[in-house]
């Protein structure tokens, strides 16, 4: 009789990673659609700045909004233009990270290094419209913004660029991202329609920011799975 030779050890399969959807060498869909995006927001500048906010209504709507303010989504709106204005930003940043970074390192820092350039990408619209913001005297603003950089929200963008990249590293697991798209898509309707709250925006300036940060991320996530590889093939995974 043969003798019978012992079965090889199977490979145990690699702990799934919250970056697993970054394992992708080349994803052209995400590439593609991250482009289209950014370019969609580029043209909501071309068309609101080139029409102007009276002809596009835009104006019209942050005087009937400065109308009838409600004075909670005011007190909240001036609390968001401090809590995630660039001062106070890159702090919520950190501390989103830190705790992410508890349960894996190198989501922790792929998070990072997806919403600090969705944040940014907002710079690009701001360098090549130079959107004037609403007349503050018309809307009754709330804050003082006087600065040609109305277009688009650097706020909203934050905010939506931290959602964004959370809900990217927390693929596959569909409770995580559950609660991030739960929490995370309000939060980001809630920036948007504080900025109009306060006359700090128009309504294309809001519209347009998410764009910027969600094109900017998908092309980021169409190019980065090598990279992301690389990474956490070097750093430690947490427990």
């Amino acid at each position: 009789m043969a003798e019978t030779r012992p079965a090889e050890p199977v490979a145990e399969a690699p702990r799934h990673s919250l970056l697993g959807y970054l394992d992708l060498r080349s994803h052209w869909p995400t590439l593609v659609i991250g482009l289209v995006i950014g370019c969609l927001g580029l043209g909501i500048g071309a068309y609101v700045t080139t029409e102007g906010a009276r002809h596009t209504g835009e104006l019209a709507l942050d005087v009937m909004i400065s109308r009838h303010r409600d004075f909670v989504l005011s007190d909240i709106g001036l609390a968001f233009q401090v809590g995630f204005g660039p001062m106070i930003a890159p702090l919520v940043l950190l501390v989103t990270c830190a705790v992410v970074w508890v349960k894996d390192h190198l989501a922790a820092l792929v998070t990072a290094l997806l919403t600090i350039p969705g944040w940014f990408s907002v710079e690009v619209g701001k360098f090549l419209f130079h959107r004037a913001r609403p007349p503050a005297g018309v809307v009754h603003a709330l804050v003082n913004e006087q600065a040609p950089d109305s277009f688009p929200s650097g706020h909203t963008a934050f905010v939506a660029a931290l959602v964004i990249a959370l809900f990217v590293v927390a693929h596959g697991h569909r409770r995580t991202q559950g609660w991030v798209a739960a929490i995370g898509i309000p939060l980001v309707l809630l920036v948007a329609a504080t900025r109009l709250e306060v006359g700090a925006h128009y309504l294309g300036d809001v519209v347009a920011a998410p764009m910027f940060a969600l094109g900017t991320i998908l092309v980021l996530v169409a190019i980065g799975g090598p990279v992301a590889t690389f990474l956490r093939q070097k750093l430690p995974q947490g427990a």
